[in-house]
């Protein structure tokens, strides 16, 4: 009896998704090790093509490209040293095990998988703290698809894959299609695949239509009890057609009957509760009713028959084995069909169905990789290297923007070797938050054709910010050590992992010594542009003088809390609790009036001569309530605040603390200039607050407040940056050779061999 025509179709296409040579291949026993697996078929392949393989690659190169691609990072000056310089034949092996079992094993490996789930454009929700915990867990990938694609199970929200794509149903298809099968169905939106025929507009829309149901409902990831039992869609010649669930093997799902008499008036009243479950939800918190049918569901059922775990498994394959060695055993990695069997369908097979027997253990699957001779080959090739495809030759591969940055950060940083696991993962997730900048500036990059850009040091060279984290736990160690050859040596084991050559000792060491000390020129230079920076300073203090003079005078009409102002009003500051008092509602009765004016003398700030409080002894607070008009807010730029006090205080406007002087002044006056936000003024009615330390029972305290306008608030900013800057100094000795071991490191860091793994 032959078999149903549906199911005939979705076993052919079954067949054409995957590689012929593979599907009836005699595959090496499975409890081979991964290792010897990957060799066998590699070197099979080159001995076919006659290529002989590049040797295995240095102990230095191979300690720095296991842990940047088992830990993220480079490895310490001490962790390279100490795998160089061991002699046991199963050091390889041991530093791959160190390392898959160390913290830093379950942070990349989340950072990656992560990248993957966010698309090649990372513009995907970013999983990370779901993907750390799940990795952490071991939990398999089949698991984390059904996590991912809202099954419910999991807390850390790993259904925002879906949630963040719901806007772009067919961005989602594309995602999970290429993301989880290796399968890209971009083109078939609008017509058949150039390259498979089995894949048409159908398995497209087939696709799409897993997710016709979903939506979001105040964050959580629900689906319809109604909705279209097809997709439309329309080619590219206009003609209409419509596909129902389509998975793409093929194997179809049909929608069930609804029950209902009118789909269409279902649909759109089911539309209609739902907004009124969105209404409401503030003071309900209830959702709308579970649908009783799930096309997400369905696909995660055929996602998880044999077969199609296969698929899944061969795509996580390659994508492991792209990261790993550059090029994957299926290139594009996310063109996994009949059509492109790639290089060595038997390894992928036989990996594939390691990968599934073996509960989907990455661990298993990258370790196995790592160990293999084809991994371990050197970079180096002498003449025109053989195809990619052969793994003949390491490829380099450029850093991603975390290990650049996580690498950056610790270079030099002695501490990674002494602390234990708990304060360990303390310390990797502190250089990580560093590294998160780099992400900004350093693009994540495809291995094929990649060129280090000159916008990225540039970039780099450019910002101070950058600039003071590279070496920052480097240099001060350098300086310490007794001679340049020692500085030199610990730079370059530190950065790239290796000694020096003497060629570089000899260009690095000419550098130093020519950049550590300046000349007498220099020095003349150095000392003319203080001076006219003294003198541009003192111009620039006397403009701002001269301005804050203008609008704080008596007469002004943007001063609008004038100094000896009446209306202050006091309390013992030990009689407050919280902070309500600081804000213009508060309104106690115990509050005193103080005597007009608050301290006494010249209403202008700088002349105040200070008559005290009418207070008791201790500890104050003082309040000033003043109104604005509506066009003096409109046209404020910006206001400065001008304090005087023979005591610390706290200066709070409208509940906000404008300034905090901590320090005592027993026997001064503080005298300060404050400029404000103006958006913390309002029209109508404003509050000043105050708290003043009154230790001595003899203090005084008195302020006012003015407003800028736009013109005066520019050029105060600028003179007032200008009179404030620091000024150059001539270095000392010292400091200039600190500048050039600084820079040497810069050079050791932004070169090539530091941004690719070799």
């Amino acid at each position: 009896m032959s078999l149903p025509l549906r199911r005939r179709t979705a076993m052919l296409m079954l067949l054409a998704m995957m590689p012929a040579a593979a599907v009836a291949a005699d595959l090496l026993p499975p409890d081979r090790p991964i290792a010897e697996v990957v060799d066998h078929y590699v070197d099979a392949k080159l001995r076919e093509a006659g290529v002989a393989a590049a040797p295995q690659a240095d102990d230095a190169t191979l300690g720095r490209r296991l842990t940047l691609d088992l830990a993220g990072r480079i490895p310490t000056a001490a962790e390279a040293r100490q795998f160089v310089a061991a002699t046991d034949p199963a050091k390889r092996q041991q530093l791959i095990d160190r390392l898959i079992a160390s913290p830093w094993f379950d942070r990349h490996l989340a950072t990656e998988l992560n990248a993957l789930l966010r698309g090649h454009d990372g513009s995907g929700p970013d999983l990370r703290k779901y993907v750390l915990a799940a990795v952490r867990e071991k939990r398999p990938w089949n698991r984390m698809f059904r996590e991912l694609l809202g099954d419910g199970s999991d807390p850390l929200g790993p259904e925002q894959f879906i949630l963040k794509r719901l806007a772009d149903v067919e961005r989602l298809a594309r995602d999970t299609s290429a993301m989880f099968f290796g399968v890209n169905i971009s083109c078939c939106q609008c017509h058949t695949h150039p390259y498979v025929d089995t894949l048409t507009q159908d398995s497209f829309h087939g696709m799409k239509a897993f997710f016709s149901r979903s939506y979001d409902f105040q964050g959580k990831l629900l689906e319809t009890r109604f909705g279209p039992l097809t997709m439309e869609y329309q080619n590219r010649e206009g003609k209409k057609g419509q596909a129902g669930m389509i998975f793409l093997s093929g194997e179809a799902v049909a929608m069930p009957d609804p029950g209902v008499p009118d789909l269409a008036k279902a649909m759109q009243e089911e539309k209609k509760e739902i907004e009124s479950f969105k209404k409401d939800f503030g003071k309900s918190k209830a959702y709308p009713p579970a649908a009783t049918f799930s096309p997400r569901g369905q696909l995660l059922a055929i996602a998880e028959k044999p077969e199609n775990q296969t698929l899944m498994a061969r795509s996580l394959v390659n994508q492991t084995w792209y990261r790993l060695f550059g090029h994957g055993l299926v290139m594009r990695i996310d063109q996994m069909q009949a059509s492109n069997p790639g290089s060595h369908p038997e390894l992928l097979e036989w990996l594939a169905r390691d990968l599934i027997a073996h509960d989907w253990d990455l661990r298993r699957l990258i370790g196995g990789l790592v160990a293999s001779q084809a991994y371990g080959r050197s970079s180096t090739w002498t003449g025109q290297p053989p195809a990619p495809e052969l793994f003949a030759v390491a490829v380099l591969r450029p850093l991603t923007p975390m290990q650049f940055g996580l690498s950056v950060n610790l270079a030099g940083d002695r501490q990674l070797d002494t602390l234990a696991d708990a304060a360990l993962d303390q310390k990797i997730d502190a250089l990580e938050a560093g590294a998160r900048g780099f992400e900004s500036l350093l693009e994540r990059p495809r291995s094929e054709g990649f060129e280090i850009s000159i916008q990225e040091p540039l970039a780099i060279s450019n910002d101070p910010k950058w600039m003071s984290q590279i070496g920052a736990a480097l240099v001060p160690g350098l300086l310490k050590l007794a001679d340049l050859p020692q500085q030199i040596d610990a730079a370059t084991w530190a950065i790239l992992g290796r000694p020096p050559t003497p060629a570089e000792t000899e260009m690095l060491g000419a550098f130093v010594t020519g950049n550590s000390a300046l000349s007498t020129e220099e020095i003349a230079r150095l000392e003319q542009v203080i001076a006219e920076r003294k003198q541009q300073a003192a111009q620039a203090a006397a403009r701002v003088a001269a301005i804050d003079a203008t609008v704080t005078s008596a007469g002004s009409p943007s001063l609008i809390v004038p100094a000896t102002s009446p209306g202050w009003k006091y309390i013992a500051a030990s009689g407050l609790t919280g902070d309500a008092w600081l804000k213009p509602e508060f309104d106690d009765a115990a509050w005193k009036s103080a005597k007009a004016p608050v301290g006494r003398g010249s209403p202008l700030l700088a002349d105040k001569k200070g008559d005290t409080l009418d207070i008791e002894k201790g500890d104050v607070a003082l309040r000033l309530a003043f109104e604005i008009d509506g066009t003096q807010w409109f046209n404020a730029a910006r206001m400065i605040l001008q304090v005087a006090s023979s005591e610390s205080a706290t200066v709070s406007l409208n509940g906000k603390t404008l300034d905090d002087d901590k320090k005592g002044h027993p026997a001064e006056y503080w005298n300060r200039t404050v400029d404000v936000p103006c958006d913390m003024l309002v029209p109508g009615r404003n509050t000043v607050a105050v708290r003043l330390k009154n230790a001595a029972g003899d203090a005084f305290f008195d302020m006012q407040l003015a407003i800028l306008d736009e013109q005066q608030a520019r050029e105060r900013a600028r003179q007032s940056a200008t009179a404030t800057a620091a000024l150059p100094t001539v270095p000392k000795a010292n400091e200039v050779r600190g500048q050039a071991i600084a820079s040497m490191v810069w050079a050791l860091t932004a070169g090539s061999e530091f941004r690719f793994n070799h």
